[in-house]
């Protein structure tokens, strides 16, 4: 989905992938990568897609054991070492929202 945005000093850009391709890669300034350790991915998933998705908790397995870890050893992972900062994904999203906008305060200001 694009979408138009105003003049502005800071854009966002997330996604599994978005460290994966060159020629994204180039167009970024600063690339953070969020680790997080395979049981706490796993844990995130279950809950969001039962309560966000509607999904059986066999339909979750399946897919993570099928085709989702694969993916993430292949693509994702790997991706990490393209990052200028890595941070720790066992936090909430509010410590790791902090950190990154700190981070960010520090080398904008």
């Amino acid at each position: 989905e694009a979408k138009t945005i105003k003049n502005t000093n800071i854009v966002i850009i997330e996604g599994i992938l978005i460290l994966h391709f060159k020629e994204l890669r180039d167009l970024y300034t600063l690339k953070i990568f969020i680790s997080t350790p395979e049981k706490i991915r796993y844990i995130r998933r279950m809950k969001r897609d039962l309560n966000e998705r509607g999904r059986t908790k066999e339909s979750i397995e399946k897919q993570y054991f099928s085709s989702v870890k694969q993916m993430h050893k292949k693509y994702v992972r790997p991706s990490k070492r393209h990052a200028d900062v890595i941070i720790d994904g066992t936090k909430t999203g509010n410590d790791s929202m902090d950190f990154i906008t700190s981070f960010i305060n520090s080398i904008v200001l």
